[in-house]
Order: structure tokens, then sequence, then C-alpha cells
């Protein structure tokens, strides 16, 4: 919404705790505005949402509308497993003159630690938040075996720059090209710390 040119009036904080629920990525795009961060952890607070008086509410991977007669009209549920068509679809909802910002980024893989060698790649990017993490995954024991650990071709994300993976949204994806770029050419060059990286 916010790279659209629009700033909401409330959202929810899905999670990191961030000011306004708003991460680093889009802080300066949010200015002076200050959206109510509603709490939707047992459900929407209906009549908290309907005195905003919001002219549109986007439902992002979420089941919470499934019964949308009090919201006709305003809802744009972005489906869960949607990839950034989405801003197609709501950039022709605010504006049929607006075209397509992003292309689809790509996805990640989840697998269990006993199969760490299916993951073995050229350069391995792993999604860590705290310096634990990386004591975590040294306590396994095929994780030492990976090509990409053992040449120095892996990357390990601070908080920020994993939390802007999970979003995928264009802001984010920005910030993730800016900050993860220049890290991955280490990594391909077998020069990548072995710490974390990012903001």
């Amino acid at each position: 919404m916010l790279q659209l040119g629009y700033k909401p009036i409330a959202t929810t904080e899905w999670y990191g705790d961030q000011p306004y629920a708003t991460w680093p990525w889009a802080r300066e795009l949010l200015g002076d505005s200050q959206p109510a961060v509603l709490d939707n952890s047992d459900g929407f607070d209906v009549e908290k949402l309907a005195g905003l008086r919001p002219d549109l509410i986007i439902g992002v991977n979420s089941a919470t509308f499934s019964q949308n007669a009090f919201y006709d009209g305003l809802l744009y549920v972005y489906p869960k497993g949607v990839n950034t068509e989405f801003l197609e679809y709501l950039g022709f909802t605010i504006n049929p003159k607006l075209t397509p910002l992003v292309k689809s980024p790509g996805g990640q893989v989840s697998v269990s630690e006993e199969r760490l060698d299916v993951i073995d790649a050229d350069v391995i990017v792993f999604a860590t938040e705290k310096p634990e993490d990386i004591a975590n995954f040294e306590k396994v024991p095929t994780f030492r075996f990976l090509e990409a650990v053992k040449g120095k071709h892996a990357v390990y994300t601070d908080a920020t720059l994993s939390g802007a993976m999970y979003f995928m949204t264009p802001l984010a994806m920005q910030y993730v090209l800016e900050k993860l770029t220049p890290e991955l050419a280490k990594a391909v060059a077998g020069e990548a710390p072995e710490a974390m990286v990012g903001g």
C-alpha cells in the first residue's frame, strides 16, 4: 500500500514488535503516519475496525474474513499461496490505470535435520535471526558436511533481513536485494562470514 502511495489507517502485527507494525524498509514511506495496530490474536475487533471507517480492508493470507457480509464492498483478500500478482489486483482495486509492479520471487525450502544434504547447493541462505540460530545449526551433525558450509558459501541473515525475506512485499524485496546481493557475491567467492549479515 505504501509503495502504491497510500498510507494505511490501521494494520496488524504479524511478528517482530515493530513501531506501528512497520519494518525498517517501509518506514520512510510511512512518514509521520501512525496507523492503529489492531490485535487479531483472537480474531478482529469488529467494532474497532468499523469505527475506523476504512475504504478498503486487505486480508493477507487470511481466512479471518470468510464471513464477509460485514465487509461487503471493502474487502480484498490476498489468498494463501498467491504471489506478488496480488499487487496487480490490488492496484486495479485502487486505480484501474495501475499496472503490475513486480514479478514473483522464488520460494523457500524446509527440510528435516537428517536430510540437510538435499539442500546442499553452490550457495545457501539461512534465515537466522539471532546468533544462537547458527549455534543450533552447528549442533546438527550433518550441517558441517554441507559443501556450502565447508566452503564458506553460506549466508546467515539477521532478524531484519530474515523478516524482509518472510514478508515478500515489493519494499521488503528491495531491502533484500540491497542487503543480500553483496553477501551473495562474497558467498559465491567462498568469502562469506560465519556470522549474521543484514541491516
